[in-house]
């Protein structure tokens, strides 16, 4: 075999892996189990991010507008009613636009809460407590947020304070 043959086999070879492994991840991507997976780390991140319990029903990526859209959205404070958590969403929609992708910026342009139910009152918030303080924290800073807005909100107040 010449050298150059040699090459051309390594190349081949490569493209096919290539592909291969692109196809593997397409197929991982849309998995259930992977599905699963992400949907359990953001609610995970949104309970260590806001010191409640939190629910997600669903979640959709949409890579070609990247834009997600989060549903069912529930967090829980310190109130003693289940029935009537710290706030409730329908839908939280978020859209994005990528600044850099050399530097990592990304522009939040728009955040859209549908159907939000805000339970108000102080007693009713959790206690944030920072257990892996160890961990080190990426801050990602938000360029513009172009629009924000909620629709059909609901209030309710809590008229004292648990004891």
């Amino acid at each position: 075999m010449t050298r150059e043959k040699i090459f051309k086999w390594i190349f081949e070879a490569i493209a096919i892996l290539s592909m291969l492994v692109m196809i593997g991840g397409y197929f991982v991507l849309r998995s259930s189990g992977f599905h699963h997976f992400v949907l359990a780390k953001i609610e995970q991140q949104a309970e260590e991010a806001t010191g409640g319990r939190v629910e997600i029903k669903n979640y959709v990526f949409h890579f070609s507008k990247l834009s997600a859209d989060v549903y069912g959205i529930v967090i829980y404070g310190t109130e003693k009613d289940p029935n009537y958590p710290l706030l409730a969403l329908d839908q939280l929609s978020i859209d994005l636009k990528i600044i850099s992708v050399l530097h990592q910026k990304v522009d939040l342009n728009e955040i859209i809460l549908r159907h939000p139910v805000i339970r108000t009152g102080t007693a009713i918030f959790p206690n944030r407590t920072h257990q892996n303080r160890s961990k080190a924290t990426r801050t990602y800073s938000i360029l513009g947020l172009n629009m924000f807005c909620w629709r059909t909100a609901k209030s309710i107040t809590t008229s004292s304070a648990p004891r």
